[in-house]
């Protein structure tokens, strides 16, 4: 991925596959979003240097926001959906109804500094 212009070629637009490999790192790697297929799971975990991780995914028609901060997380639905939420206390379903927003939850365990 080019994080500089070296050549000279950014005029031309985004390199699309990129940007989709950063925010599926993002999203699938730090948020844990998981398709198990009956449900989405997720099993948010943030490095120890970060503060806050924001993002939102459609998903069988509503637009879930996930927010991780501070080793809580706390998600927020257009509509009504049933997701996995795999945090430090275990796995717990949660059935998030339309502008519900669902109180911070225990995240995973932190992610080990390298």
């Amino acid at each position: 991925m080019d994080l500089l212009d070296l050549e000279r070629n950014a005029k031309d637009g985004l390199h699309i596959a990129s940007l989709a490999g950063g925010w599926l790192a993002l999203v699938a790697g730090f948020g844990g979003m998981r398709d198990s297929g009956a449900h989405l799971r997720f099993r948010p975990q943030l490095p120890p240097a970060w503060q806050r991780l924001r993002f939102a995914v459609r998903y069988r028609g509503a637009r879930i926001h996930v927010e991780i901060s501070d080793g809580a997380v706390s998600y927020r639905s257009s509509g009504e959906v049933t997701i996995v939420h795999e945090g430090a206390e275990g796995a717990e379903l949660l059935e998030l109804q339309a502008e519900q927003e669902v109180e911070p939850l225990p995240a995973a365990v932190e992610v080990a500094a390298y």
